[in-house]
């Protein structure tokens, strides 16, 4: 044996033992770990029983009577009968401690905390001390204080650990009064549950790493049985991938390796005719691709189909080729293309599902194969028209667009059973192709007509919008006139009102009472305002426009709310709501728009005055802010709910009156 044999075969018990190996390892490791994992978890399941029964046993006296007859025995400073109940309590504690340590050591004392931290009732050791101690600086109280109720609280892991409870007297409609906690120390045998776990591991490990060395040994041997034949197995194996098809392995063995060696003697054998079947369908599949590409390059229907069905005729070698399409959503099919020379008949054929063989495909949506269609459908309506044209065996594959059925590929021959599974793979995947193309075809028309229908639609449209257009126009003119003849009616006598108000008020007519003329200068503020909301109300040009242009001068703030609270106080008066003013004496006066602050304001003060029951308030101040000045209106009324605060703030919107 040469070294280049013996490194070889080195390699080969390395990459079988690489192989082995792990199948091998990781069952034990699996079961290794299982089995720690079980005994582990046995284990910490056990320490879990062991703290669900001291949580248990703390909740039992935290449920203890005593302890709210002590909480409201002191509470209400019955100082006799609540000594009794702790004495009642203490006992309480002592019994269950002695008789929770009668079988070992558990509890090394039992503890109730009363609300500030003060030892009220403890036991220790089957004894009862009378000391009592102050706890409330320790950590634990401080947490079990903050607990809700039936909340437990356990102390970290050590030789001793606190579990404590909050105990609280339920009343009805108020929370919980807290009178204080249950506290239990008991043993918890850390150090035993970890040196349980220490054991449990190593001899998992030991076991596991003894299996694994007797496992390793047993398969070097037996790997070393193998090495020779599956080397023979490498050498023919490369012999054959450097073309020596006639190579034959020799092996008697009737094992895997014997199976193999056959396997690769058959392998010799298929190699040549699988070459040639590839390079067949490389040469069929170029072809396909080509034929697809020119059915995809098709827009109009009628060519597509007919193109698809040369194609196929010519792709199969078939004397004739026919393509059937569904008739709308009725469950026939109609012949649409026709390649070659069927006869007049068969070409304009109309099937129904489940009649002869096109109506079989269209039923099942399965590709089928006919050697001798006249034997295989003896009761088929178009026998005659089969044996007229001279056609025994056919293909024919379902065409489908997102899984519907749209129609039917069918390529016939005057030759029995000429056609294979592979020829109905290749039409199969020709069909899958001209379904798309079908699609496309038929969008497009579809897309064309829906064009043409949308032109006139349009044109439609157009005039209806052309009509619309001068009706807009004619009614614009209408409200032109309305607006100039309106301007003209409101403005006449609203001048005339200011122009008597003026004559009252200069004292032309005579002097006026202090109350007659305060009236009087009412009734010209208001009407000089309601002249100003005119004009802004028939100048709709610029609301249309959404413009609207500002008189920006400066104005007494002071003056301007004085203003307002005057057209406002009548109304107020007859509500019975208070005006109050709040004017900082040291406000500048303001650069903006006075008309449409004053405006602003008066919305404010009427819906305040509005929505303000009787005896009410109503609030207006004003102070310097460092951007400007600061203008409020406040009232006692229902106000605005907080869902509809910004809503307010939109254009033309009006919240409900009930908040």
């Amino acid at each position: 044996m040469t070294s280049n044999q013996l490194r070889r075969g080195v390699g080969i018990q390395a990459k079988m033992l690489a192989i082995i190996l792990p199948l091998i390892a990781a069952p034990m490791l699996i079961l290794a770990g299982v089995g720690f994992y079980t005994a582990n978890r046995e284990a910490a399941n056990s320490n879990t029983r062991y703290l669900a029964q001291r949580e248990a046993d703390l909740r039992s006296l935290a449920e203890n009577p005593g302890i709210r007859s002590y909480f409201n025995n002191a509470k209400y400073g019955l100082v006799e009968e609540a000594e009794i109940a702790r004495q009642e309590l203490q006992m309480s504690l002592a019994r269950f401690i002695e008789r929770s340590n009668s079988g070992g050591q558990i509890y090394s004392q039992a503890r109730y905390l009363d609300h500030q931290g003060l030892e009220v009732a403890k036991a220790a050791d089957s004894k009862v001390p009378n000391a009592a101690t102050d706890v409330a600086v320790e950590t634990f109280f401080d947490r079990v204080k903050t607990l809700k109720p039936d909340q437990t609280y356990l102390s970290p892991d050590a030789p001793l650990r606190v579990f404590a409870i909050p105990v609280h007297q339920r009343r009805e409609g108020q929370p919980p009064a807290f009178m204080g906690a249950v506290a239990l120390d008991f043993a918890y045998s850390l150090s035993e549950f970890q040196r349980t776990t220490s054991v449990i591991l190593r001899t998992f490990a030991f076991s596991t790493a003894f299996g694994m060395g007797v496992a390793l040994l047993l398969t070097v041997l037996r790997v070393r049985q193998f090495t020779n034949p599956i080397r023979r197995l490498a050498d023919a194996a490369n012999r054959i991938a450097g073309g020596e098809r006639a190579i034959r392995v020799a092996n008697d063995s009737h094992d895997e390796i014997g199976q193999l060696a056959g396997a690769f003697n058959g392998m010799a054998a298929r190699l040549e005719a699988d070459e040639d079947a590839i390079k067949r369908k490389i040469a069929e599949t170029r072809t396909l691709y080509e034929v697809a590409q020119e059915i995809s390059a098709q827009v109009h229907l009628e060519p597509t189909l007919k193109l698809i069905v040369e194609r196929a005729r010519h792709l199969l070698e078939a004397e004739v080729g026919l393509l059937a399409l569904r008739e709308g959503s009725a469950d026939s099919f109609a012949v649409k293309a026709v390649s070659g020379s069927p006869g007049e008949l068969a070409a304009t054929l109309h099937v129904k599902t489940g009649e002869g063989l096109i109506g079989q495909v269209a039923a099942s949506s399965q590709a089928v194969i006919v050697d001798d269609y006249l034997e295989e459908y003896p009761d088929s309506p178009f026998r005659q028209v089969i044996r007229e044209s001279g056609l025994r065996s056919a293909v024919a594959v379902p065409l489908k667009v997102r899984d519907a059925l749209t129609g039917v590929l069918l390529v016939t021959s005057p030759t029995r059973a000429k056609f294979n599974d592979a020829d109905r793979e290749l039409l199969s995947a020709l069909a899958d192709h001209a379904s798309i193309a079908i699609e496309n075809a038929r969008l497009l028309e579809q897309a064309r007509q829906h064009a043409e229908q949308l032109e006139a639609r349009v044109e439609e449209r157009t005039r209806e919008l052309q009509e619309a257009n001068r009706r807009i126009e004619q009614t614009s003119r209408h409200k032109s006139e309305f607006l100039a003849n309106m301007s003209h009616e409101l403005r006449t006598p609203l001048n005339a009102i200011i122009g008597f108000s003026e004559v009252l008020s200069d004292g032309i007519l005579g002097d006026l009472q202090p109350k007659h003329q305060e009236y009087v200068q009412d009734i010209h503020s208001s009407g000089q305002h309601l002249l100003s909301l005119i004009n802004d109300i028939l100048d709709l040009s610029k609301v249309e426009a959404g413009r609207m242009e500002l008189d920006v001068a400066k104005f007494d703030v002071g003056a301007a709310i004085n203003n307002a609270i005057t057209l406002v106080r009548e109304r107020a008066a007859r509500h019975g709501v208070k005006l109050n003013i709040t004017v900082d004496e040291h406000l500048a006066p303001f650069a903006g728009d006075e008309r449409k602050f004053k405006q602003i304001l008066l919305n404010l003060l009427s819906n305040a005055v509005k929505f303000t029951r009787h005896n009410g308030d109503v609030s207006v101040s004003a102070s310097a802010t460092v951007d400007g000045i600061q203008v409020a209106v406040s009232d006692s009324g229902i106000g605005i709910s907080p869902e509809n605060q910004q809503a307010i703030f939109e254009a033309f919107h009006q919240v409900s009156t009930g908040g």
